[in-house]
């Protein structure tokens, strides 16, 4: 089953408010649970989330959203503030963050992060490194470098075995 833009399926796909948790990463694993069993949300709430689910990456237009929820823009927003904290569009950069995050920290040798920023859904580049900062508190290439220096971090080579204490 495909659950949007990657390979990281519903994890980073739903983002209920949960702002107790130390990071959206552990937000979306949370609000995850509960978009799945609260029974308070309104019905617009979920389909517009439903749908978000499989086009996070695409362009998201707040009128086309609200369409799919079946009632007006302003009051998908208001129940967006009220269940879940943030706007659609606030929301919507949460999980697309959260989703680049993931991808940085699993990067295959071969990716970039403008790669990786592209298949999130960013199209601005700056504006996607600035925001990652803000949420991450580093730069994405930062996240890419300490990965990929922590994945040659060799067990067996001499030169990162500890030596015993005799």
């Amino acid at each position: 089953m495909e659950y949007g833009c990657g390979r990281f399926g519903p994890f980073y796909c739903w983002g209920l408010s949960a702002m107790s948790m130390p990071d959206p990463i552990s937000r979306s694993v949370h609000d995850l649970k509960e978009a799945r069993t609260s029974p308070a949300l309104p019905g617009d709430l979920v389909r517009a989330l439903g749908w978000l689910h499989g086009h996070l990456c695409e362009p998201i237009q707040l009128e086309h959203l609200a369409q799919i929820g079946g009632v007006r823009p302003r009051t998908l927003e208001m129940h967006f503030k009220n269940f879940l904290g943030t706007t659609p569009l606030g929301w919507v950069r949460r999980m697309r963050l959260a989703r680049a995050r993931l991808e940085l920290l699993n990067a295959s040798p071969r990716a970039t992060v403008t790669g990786i920023a592209l298949s999130s859904g960013f199209s601005e580049l700056g504006r996607f490194a600035g925001q990652y900062r803000k949420a991450f508190g580093e730069l994405p290439s930062m996240t890419m470098q300490r990965t990929r220096s922590s994945a040659s971090f060799d067990i067996g080579h001499p030169a990162t075995r500890l030596r015993s204490r005799t």
